[in-house]
């Protein structure tokens, strides 16, 4: 991949190449520094504020990523080298190599679906005047996964202006992640359930009616017989129904804080399982989901008491009911995804 810079009228092509074997030397990581050292020396001449403290920002990105267990990686723009001052391996899980001393190694571990994305927002901040990226990507750690991370990078610049090294600190934000989208999964299924709750008011609406007019043959006309067993029938299934279509997600959740408040599941060795919302999953027959933490553990015996107080609650006598139990990972405990 080629990044053509155009920084007050002079063109400054630089490749970032994408081979990941180069011959590397022992004196690599010196002449890094030295290069850095060279450029500083120059834009000591230039009365430019940003030039002249550019010098300093790469040994403060490295105590702030010491300080912080984040990885570190300065690239030489104008020659590709990559240099990884910390992190390469108790992060990414990579140990140092020729292969891991050039930006090519950098791009080939992005995600596919990241990877353009990232080399354009990069690109665009070499092209100006910038001196601070910030942006976010999975990268592949050595045993497969992808890690989430957040770059934040200073650019160094010449005196005339031109992206000489990109001194970035990655940060793992993998479990950030994780638990955004737990958050998000929850409130779809909030919204899910209140959109079901008000479809299954207007269906108990119709059941009502039939109700009404159930009761309204056996007592008022006291119809008798085989019309009658029909009737009873009938009103029988309207009336299960009408139970199952009150079973919203708020009732649903205060039912379920009401029985662990009431008697609250063992604990497992070092679990405890935490219950924490509840949603209608089905009608025929109909299932009560509930999600929270460990619930592996939860017992049959505590399954048999919510279902019992759910059966009470909604008088659903003669009705099949499955409870489902569905656990959240937590990323802090269960570690890379």
């Amino acid at each position: 991949m080629e990044l053509a810079l155009f920084t007050r009228g002079f063109q400054h092509n630089l490749k970032m190449r994408l081979a990941t074997e180069i011959q590397g030397d022992e004196a690599s990581q010196e002449n890094l520094y030295r290069g850095a050292q060279d450029a500083s020396h120059r834009s000591n001449e230039t009365t430019s504020r940003p030039s002249r403290r550019s010098p300093e920002i790469p040994q403060h990105f490295a105590l702030a990523a010491q300080a912080t267990n984040d990885a570190l990686r300065v690239w030489t723009v104008t020659t590709g080298a990559l240099d990884w001052s910390q992190g390469l391996d108790s992060l990414l899980g990579y140990t140092a190599s020729p292969a891991t001393d050039e930006i090519g190694f950098w791009q080939k571990q992005l995600h596919p679906q990241d990877r353009a994305r990232a080399a354009a927002s990069i690109r665009d901040a070499l092209v100006t005047d910038a001196h601070h990226w910030t942006g976010e990507y999975r990268f592949r750690h050595l045993d497969g996964s992808y890690l989430d991370l957040l770059e934040r990078a200073y650019i160094v610049r010449d005196r005339l202006g031109r992206a000489v090294q990109w001194v970035g600190s990655l940060m793992n934000i993998t479990a950030r992640k994780q638990l955004q989208d737990q958050l998000v999964r929850s409130q779809k299924m909030e919204a899910f359930g209140q959109l079901a709750g008000g479809v299954a008011h207007d269906f108990n609406n119709f059941l009502t009616t039939i109700l009404g007019y159930s009761d309204l043959l056996l007592d008022e006309l006291e119809t008798k017989g085989e019309i009658a067993s029909h009737i009873r029938e009938i009103r029988g299934a309207a009336a299960r129904a009408s139970a199952i279509c009150k079973m919203s997600t708020p009732v649903l959740t205060r039912l379920l804080q009401e029985a662990v408040q009431h008697q609250s599941p063992k604990r497992a060795g070092a679990f405890r399982p935490k219950l924490r919302y509840a949603h209608q999953g089905g009608m025929n027959p109909p299932v009560v989901v509930i999600h929270g933490n460990s619930l592996e553990h939860v017992t049959d015996s505590y399954k048999r008491y919510l279902e019992g107080r759910i059966r009470a609650h909604f008088k659903l006598t003669g009705t099949p009911l499955r409870i489902e139990m569905r656990s959240s990972k937590n990323p802090f405990v269960e570690g890379r995804s």
